[in-house]
């Protein structure tokens, strides 16, 4: 108490490794509607055991077989980016 009244408050600073890099991943979360719908259909059809979560998608949504490929494309993309972004700070650590 003594220290902070002569000190002013003390403002916390973003955890940082040895190396100075972020103490956790920076990877983007963020998913678009159509992404976050295939992503729900995924886990949905894994969890019912359907073989295709297009069905899903198509009767909740209405989506084209198109529309799924790309959608599914998005997504996949995606999960991709982030699992190179996972890799890509583990790489750094060795």
């Amino acid at each position: 108490m003594l220290r902070e009244h002569l000190n002013g408050k003390r403002t916390r600073e973003p955890e940082r490794q040895w190396w100075g890099g972020p103490a956790k991943p920076v990877v983007p979360t963020e998913l678009s509607e159509q992404e976050r719908i295939v992503a729900a259909c995924l886990r949905v059809a894994k969890s019912r055991r359907i073989d295709d979560p297009y069905i899903l998608a198509r009767q909740a949504k209405g989506w084209s077989r198109e529309q799924w490929e790309t959608a599914l494309d998005g997504f996949n993309a995606r999960q991709f980016e982030r699992m190179r972004a996972i890799q890509g700070l583990e790489d750094e650590l060795v």
